[in-house]
């Protein structure tokens, strides 16, 4: 059987070769979603948890995952906020967090969910994502993008198992976010187009069942009746888009 090549920052699928498609075992996106993490967590059996937090998220969230957490008996081991994206300090903190731990929670955008991504993945344990912001498909994808001695770079992670999306929460986040999220989705048709040209070219492999997804994922944003960064509902479609793309 063919294998794939792995380099620090990326995972290379040999020409011709089927790609391995993985979803998240949870997902919910809903309004008030975050007071039934702690249900979720247990969902996943996911019982002694360490909770990370994006920069000034602490104080907004914590008392309300917090509740929800005692009432499902789910133990928070410690919880704290993660201000940085490099591999190096990960590792250290990695190394710090408690034996007893069975999974992962990020709360916040892009970098606190990486991080917490490369974080499960050295201590092999399962992650729950709860993305406060909307801006891209990160939140989904089973890579994390870090710093590695001054370089950014994107590198094999852990994908969540489970996604929580608060369309609330969502809907209070900068406007700037949701513009940007509405970007990441629609782009999924360019780059349809140039994996297709990429096969023509070069016999690159295309997978169709991927190639499905992620026009459906674009399409069904387009074609929602409602677009306002106000709206639970178009910012469920526009999330669930951004989990399937991702």
């Amino acid at each position: 059987m063919e294998s794939t090549t792995q380099h620090p920052n990326r995972t290379i699928v040999p020409d011709n070769s089927p790609m391995k498609i993985s979803v998240p075992s949870l997902l919910r996106i809903k309004p008030e979603a975050i007071d039934k993490i702690g249900k979720y967590l247990s969902a996943l059996e996911m019982g002694k948890v360490c909770i990370f937090y994006g920069d000034g998220l602490v104080g907004h969230f914590h008392r309300r995952i917090q509740e929800s957490c005692r009432q499902w008996n789910i133990a928070i081991l410690t919880h704290e906020e993660i201000t940085t994206n490099d591999s190096r300090e990960l590792f250290e903190l990695s190394n710090r967090l408690p034996p007893a731990m069975t999974g992962i929670v990020a709360v916040g955008g892009g970098r606190a969910i990486d991080a917490c991504k490369y974080l499960a993945r050295l201590r092999n344990t399962p992650v729950l994502a709860f993305p406060t912001i909307v801006s891209n498909d990160g939140f989904a994808s089973p890579f994390s993008s870090l710093m590695f001695d001054g370089e950014k770079r994107t590198i094999p992670a852990i994908q969540p198992r489970g996604i929580v999306v608060d369309t609330r929460i969502a809907a209070q986040a900068p406007v700037r976010f949701y513009y940007s999220g509405i970007g990441d989705l629609v782009s999924n048709l360019t780059a349809i187009a140039d994996w297709k040209f990429a096969y023509h070219r070069a016999g690159t492999y295309v997978d169709d069942f991927a190639v499905a997804v992620a026009q459906t994922a674009a399409e069904n944003f387009m074609h929602a009746p409602e677009k306002s960064p106000d709206s639970p509902e178009c910012l469920r479609i526009l999330a669930t888009g951004l989990m399937l793309s991702g």
